[in-house]
C-alpha cells in the first residue's frame, strides 16, 4: 500500500513539474517576443524624438525660410521667441508656477476674494432670510387663526343641537298636549 501512495505522490509531482516547466518556457517566449518588438519600436520613437526635438537654430532658419526675421545669441538661442509667432491668435498654454510661495499667497488672495464676494452677497442673503422669517410667521398665524375659527364653530354647532335637545324633552306644552292625547285614546278604549 505504501508504494501504490509513494507511485501516486510521484506521478503528481512530475505533472506538476512539467505544467511549470511549460508556462516558464511560454512566458520565455512571450518576453522574447516583447523584447524583439520594443527594440524595434524604440527605433522608430528615437526617430520620432529627434523630428520633434528640433533646436533653436533649426527654427530660426525655418523662420528665415518663411521671411521672417530671427535673431540668435552666442550660444545659438532665439532671443525673442515671439519673433516665431504667426500674425494673428496664437494661443499657447499657460506655465504654471509651482513654488509655494506663491501658492500661499494665491489662496491668500483666493480666501479674501471669496471673504469679500460673502460679504457683498450678505446684504441680501440677510434681506432674504428676514422675507422667509416673516412668511413663516404669517403662515404660523394663519394656521391659528383657522383651528380657532373651526373649534368655534364646532363648540356653537355642539351648543346648538343641546340646546335643541334640551328644549325637546322640557317643552312643557309638548308635555301637555302628550298627557291630552293619551288620555284622549284611554277613553275611546273604554266606551
Amino acid at each position: 500500500m505504501a508504494s501504490f501512495y509513494r507511485n501516486l505522490l510521484d506521478q503528481t509531482s512530475l505533472a506538476k513539474a512539467a505544467a511549470i516547466e511549460a508556462s516558464r518556457s511560454a512566458l520565455s517566449s512571450k518576453k522574447t517576443e516583447k523584447r524583439a518588438r520594443s527594440s524595434s519600436a524604440s527605433d522608430n520613437s528615437d526617430e520620432d524624438d529627434n523630428k520633434h526635438l528640433k533646436t533653436d537654430k533649426d527654427l530660426a532658419n525655418q523662420a528665415r525660410a518663411t521671411g521672417k526675421m530671427v535673431v540668435l545669441n552666442d550660444d545659438e538661442q532665439i532671443v525673442d521667441k515671439r519673433q516665431l509667432l504667426s500674425p494673428g491668435l496664437n494661443v499657447t498654454k499657460k506655465q504654471i508656477i509651482s513654488s509655494k510661495s506663491s501658492h500661499s499667497t494665491d489662496s491668500r488672495t483666493n480666501y479674501y476674494n471669496k471673504k469679500a464676494s460673502e460679504d457683498k452677497y450678505s446684504s441680501k442673503n440677510h434681506d432674504e432670510m428676514k422675507r422667509r422669517e416673516r412668511q413663516s410667521r404669517e403662515l404660523e398665524q394663519q394656521i391659528l387663526e383657522t383651528q380657532q375659527k373651526k373649534e368655534a364653530e364646532e363648540k356653537a354647532r355642539e351648543e346648538q343641537i343641546l340646546k335643541q335637545f334640551v328644549a325637546r324633552k322640557n317643552d312643557e306644552q309638548a308635555i301637555s298636549d302628550a298627557k291630552a292625547r293619551y288620555l284622549a285614546r284611554k277613553k275611546k278604549a273604554q266606551i
